[in-house]
């Protein structure tokens, strides 16, 4: 078996390193998502009860739908075909696992 050259092992080493673990998806009226840039700890300040946010964890291989209790019904009938969007998305990149959708 021949190993890897430096070139690739040090292209491999940047894959890890820009390998994203955690994202959060905050849904629109219009069905829309968009992506915050926020960390794990700082999650807990920003939920509201009128927000569906969709929460990946990849390294525990699961997506998160959080539904506010006054958030707009559309919105929650819109994360679950928003959650099955980002599930493709990321089994399409091979550096993600198969992640599960959790309501």
């Amino acid at each position: 078996m021949k190993p890897f050259s430096r070139k690739a092992e040090k292209k491999v080493r940047m894959n890890m390193a820009e390998l994203k673990t955690f994202f959060v998806y905050e849904l629109e009226d219009t069905g829309e998502r968009k992506e915050l840039s926020i960390s794990e700890k700082a999650l807990v300040q920003y939920l509201n009860p009128e927000q569906v946010l969709v929460l990946v964890r990849e390294d525990l291989r699961r997506i998160f739908i959080w539904k506010g209790a006054k958030s707009a019904v559309k919105k929650r009938f819109i994360s679950s075909r928003v959650a099955r969007d980002v599930q493709q998305e990321l089994m399409k990149n091979s550096l993600y696992h198969r992640c599960k959708i959790v309501s």
